[in-house]
């Protein structure tokens, strides 16, 4: 083989390595996924993750307070909830008490249905519910801008977090019930033909009633607070990120667990399992709105439309018998007032 054949089998290695990225840039995925790289994904992602250090907290405060106030004397259920909570958001809550979780089981006892009592209560209450709801807003804000969206108005988009805050409460109820009632049908044939329900049968029940929550989720996210409509792009996204935030919840569990035996980051478990799991959780999801955006806008477009904004004229003082000259942007128009006008 000859130089020149070398150098030509190089050249069409070349040509065919364009061809395959100029065809990845137009596809939608590619599109997708720079539309999540201009508009900052990983940045916006990282900064839900912050605000989940006290929001998520703070929603599932709220939740099973408002969950006590309405399951009092039930204790199984009440206990049903709270395991449910903390294999759903891995590092929240301790799967028992003295493990490793920011919010302790016995912080989340029947007590809890007395805090709503009075006017202190209900101002704490109140506070609560506000504190919860800067995580949705920044979720909501991350989520508009990948699609494409306008900025809604403050007290419209409020106003959303809070019936989003209420519909993530709705949600976990849901999975809850699932799970509970599959297992107890499950356990109910079992015991009539004499059979035992094997473990893998309760974790297989368990993974399904985390899927529904999880594509309820991620749909409250990309249509109630993102603003999308309901299409077959949406449904496609809303389960690919659904199956991948269960194999990530799995995967999260598995990993930051070893932690524990460690006894410098055993201290810092459970708020190192939150916030990879709720950074990640927001990738997933962010970068599924970036694609549905990419169908629709350009990479650069963000929340605002350049031709919705009016371009405000602001005049600057110049020298006399100096001509001015337009200086036009996107947001201002510069003049000089002593320049001649139409």
């Amino acid at each position: 083989m000859t130089t020149d054949d070398v150098k030509a089998k190089a050249v069409g290695v070349v040509e065919r390595g364009k061809g395959l990225k100029a065809w990845w840039d137009g596809s939608s995925w590619g599109r997708g996924l720079k539309r999540f790289s201009v508009q900052n994904g990983n940045v916006l992602s990282a900064g839900i993750a912050y605000f989940s250090l006290a929001s998520v907290a703070a929603g599932i405060v709220v939740a099973t307070t408002l969950a006590t106030v309405f399951l009092a004397g039930n204790d199984e259920l009440r206990d049903s909830l709270v395991e449910y909570l903390s294999e759903a958001v891995p590092g929240l809550i301790a799967a028992e008490p003295g493990g490793t979780g920011l919010i302790q089981p016995d912080d989340l006892g029947s007590g809890s249905a007395t805090t709503v009592a009075g006017v202190v209560g209900i101002v704490s209450f109140l506070i609560l519910i506000n504190t919860a709801t800067r995580f949705i807003a920044g979720l909501r804000t991350s989520t508009r801008t990948m699609l494409g969206n306008e900025v809604a108005s403050p007290v419209l988009g409020k106003l959303r977090d809070v019936v989003a805050l209420v519909a993530l409460a709705v949600i976990a109820f849901v999975g809850l019930a699932i799970q509970v009632v599959a297992s107890s049908a499950a356990r109910a044939v079992a015991d009539a033909v004499g059979l035992t329900v094997p473990t893998w049968e309760i974790r297989l029940i368990g993974y399904g009633a985390g899927l529904v929550a999880d594509m309820l989720y991620v749909a409250l996210v990309l249509m109630l607070l993102g603003g999308a409509r309901l299409s077959w792009r949406v449904a496609w996204i809303i389960l690919v990120a659904a199956v991948a935030i269960g194999v990530l919840r799995i995967g999260v569990t598995f990993v930051v667990s070893g932690t524990t035996d460690s006894k410098v980051l055993a201290p810092f478990a459970a708020i190192i399992t939150l916030m990879i799991f709720v950074d990640y959780v927001n990738r997933f999801i962010l970068m599924g709105a970036a694609w549905l955006g990419a169908h629709h806008r350009e990479h650069h477009q963000g929340q605002i439309h350049p031709d919705s904004v009016e371009p405000p004229t602001v005049t600057v003082a110049g020298r006399k018998g100096r001509l001015g000259t337009p200086v036009s942007t996107a947001r201002a128009t510069l003049r000089n007032p002593e320049a001649p006008t139409d």
